[in-house]
């Protein structure tokens, strides 16, 4: 339950089928010629690993001197495959591109390629010194030019550089700097466009600024046509959970919907489960607990069977407050206890603190596991403080 985001709002997280932001007309030409530029670009693909092995890789011709949209997609989609293979090889790649793009006199695809080595070194090594100065170097460097599209890729990488290092202030300062710039483009234009709002506002969610992150987030929705969105469950989830947080229930069942529908039409399983967990908080909150039960079970079946750890934690939090409400206490301690164990195991911990959503997993499992413990002794004459 409460889970906002797949991978889905890490920093920077485009898809492996970036090419699927192309608009409606000529989208499946343009299909295809992606696929094939990169089908090209990509047939010499050796074996590197980590092991040390090199990797040979042609590269991709085929893109120089292609508009910014087209270009960006296929940088991405390049960005993704080489994620297969060591941090060093792809750091490697990526250098040699950039300077085998300025080679072809392509500067727009030369900047590319190096807004790629900035995001590696911001992923890698975001606590260096010398990440920060490489950005800001750059950022300069793109003012000069009076490259505003990259420029606001580029402070939006500063942006997420500072919320690794907590550095809460300035990565909110640098967000609102790069979305003054990118919200003037459409997503045809700045095909990164949706992904950015969701960073943005998912920093108000992180500080529970609701009203904040339904801004940023409808902002998303009003402006980009669905078919340009990607992760487009999670999305809808987030949103229903902004207004869930709202007490806004009615509109936050209506996003739940068009999520759990969509998670249908895809045989999501995983998120068919976690939906489920979500609109039985809003039955809760409503008093219906037969209602929120049937729900809450069934997240529990389809996060068992995916072993979706951290959002069984809430999960069975929420059954045991449910069971206590119909007096089943035993089992009711029993599944407190069992969310009790997950959220106490070091690698689940780790992963929130990946998901830079800690502070909301913690707080939500432990808090309710506190509260309902409580109660739990105190049926057998134990009182804690």
């Amino acid at each position: 339950m409460n889970k906002y985001e797949d991978g889905s709002n890490q920093p920077y997280p485009h898809s492996t089928l970036a090419f699927l932001h192309t608009k409606v007309v000529g989208v499946l030409a343009k299909n295809v010629i992606i696929r094939f530029l990169l089908v090209v670009g990509f047939c010499l693909l050796g074996h590197g690993n980590s092991s040390g092995q090199q990797v040979n890789i042609s590269f991709p011709q085929n893109i120089l001197h292609k508009n910014y949209s087209l270009q960006s997609l296929s940088v991405d989609s390049i960005h993704n495959v080489l994620q297969a293979y060591d941090s060093h090889i792809m750091d490697s790649v990526i250098t040699s591109y950039e300077k085998k793009a300025a080679a072809g006199r392509d500067i727009q695809l030369h900047y590319l390629f190096m807004l790629k080595h900035c995001f590696y070194k911001i992923t890698t090594k975001p606590e260096d010194p010398a990440t920060e100065k490489y950005v800001i170097s750059l950022i300069n460097e793109l003012t000069d030019r009076n490259l505003t599209k990259f420029k606001s890729e580029a402070l939006h990488m500063l942006a997420m550089c500072y919320w690794s290092n907590k550095r809460y202030a300035s990565a909110l300062e640098y967000f609102i700097y790069a979305h003054d710039i990118y919200t003037t483009f459409s997503a045809e234009e700045f095909p990164h466009k949706a992904e950015y709002l969701y960073d943005f506002g998912s920093m108000h969610y992180y500080f529970r600024d609701l009203v904040a992150a339904k801004r940023y987030f409808l902002e998303a929705w009003h402006t980009i046509p669905p078919e340009l969105i990607l992760n487009k469950v999670s999305k809808l989830n987030t949103l229903a959970l902004v207004y869930s947080g709202l007490d806004a229930i009615d509109s936050s069942d209506y996003f739940y919907t068009k999520a759990y529908d969509l998670a249908v039409q895809t045989n999501d399983e995983v998120w068919i489960g976690i939906i489920s967990g979500n609109l039985s908080n809003n039955y809760y909150k409503r008093k219906k607990y037969d209602e929120a039960m049937a729900l809450i079970r069934k997240n529990i079946d389809f996060s068992e069977r995916f072993h979706e750890m951290i959002d069984l934690a809430t999960s069975y939090s929420r059954y045991g407050e449910l069971l206590l409400l119909k007096n089943e206490v035993k089992k009711a301690l029993e599944m407190e206890l069992k969310s009790l164990e997950i959220i106490t195991q070091k690698d689940v911990a780790e992963s929130c603190r990946h998901r830079q959503n800690l502070s909301e997993c913690s707080q939500s499992v432990c808090c309710k596991w506190q509260y309902g413990t409580r109660i739990f002794l105190q049926q057998f004459g134990i009182y804690c403080q």
